[in-house]
């Protein structure tokens, strides 16, 4: 079954301590120190990629509330994956803007757009035989 995802109305913020650095795996979305520390304080699971958090809602199967992941965080998450160490804080995952709560399309766009015709190509006839003395320079 796929993933309910929803947009976040509001921020969420969150306290990184040292315990979820020394649970977390390092370059794992979903058993980072960001997601460790997201079940530590909500007791629910989260998904956390450099650029979006996903936190599963409590009580649902597969329905889940997207936040922005601010840029501090997001330095921070690049770090632990390299080294495996951070800097302990509180950090506010960010709303998603309300840009963001259209459906975005995915894949690959195909053909051309839709309206436009090729122009055919116009061919000019005799264009090199100019009548007329030749000068030469010398």
């Amino acid at each position: 079954m796929r993933k309910q995802v929803r947009n976040s109305k509001t921020d969420l913020k969150i306290t990184i301590e040292n315990v979820d650095a020394k649970n977390g795996t390092v370059k794992d979305h979903n058993l980072c120190m960001v997601a460790q520390s997201i079940k530590r304080e909500f007791g629910t699971e989260a998904n956390v990629s450099r650029s979006r958090v996903l936190v599963k809602d409590l009580g649902t199967e597969n329905e889940w509330t997207r936040f922005i992941t601010p840029n501090d965080l997001r330095d921070e998450i690049i770090a632990f994956d390299r080294k495996g160490i951070i800097t302990p804080g509180v950090y506010v995952l960010k709303a998603t803007p309300k840009s963001m709560d259209k459906k975005i399309k995915t894949g690959k766009k195909t053909g051309t757009r839709p309206g436009r015709t090729r122009r055919k190509p116009i061919y000019v006839r005799n264009s090199r035989d100019v009548p007329g003395p030749s000068i030469i320079i010398s």
